[in-house]
């Protein structure tokens, strides 16, 4: 299953890897506030999304579990690319409960 990466300011990315979201975060780092969001998504059956702001907020939403926000901020941006990792690689149980510890 192929992962999407969409930005606020308008780019967007099909068949995504851990570089492109290391990309993608290291230009909202250095951006500006209005456009400092991006989020990856994935769709089986349903679509799961994953988004961060420019203050490291978190927002997932999963396809076994449409009508729940997880939501959490990110201590620093080397744990907000892990978290991308995780949802990469479709660890979403893990991912889950490290967004819950993170409110």
């Amino acid at each position: 299953m192929e992962a999407y990466l969409q930005t606020a300011w308008g780019d967007q990315w099909n068949s995504v890897d851990i570089d492109i979201v290391r990309t993608v975060i290291k230009r909202i780092r250095e951006g500006d506030d209005d456009h400092g969001a991006f989020w990856v998504g994935r769709v089986k059956e349903e679509e799961s999304v994953l988004e961060v702001h420019k203050d490291r907020e978190l927002i997932g939403v999963f396809e076994d579990e449409p009508g729940t926000q997880y939501k959490g901020r990110g201590e620093d941006w080397d744990e907000v690319e892990t978290l991308f990792q995780m949802f990469l690689s479709e660890e979403m149980k893990i991912l889950k409960s490290r967004l819950n510890r993170l409110e």
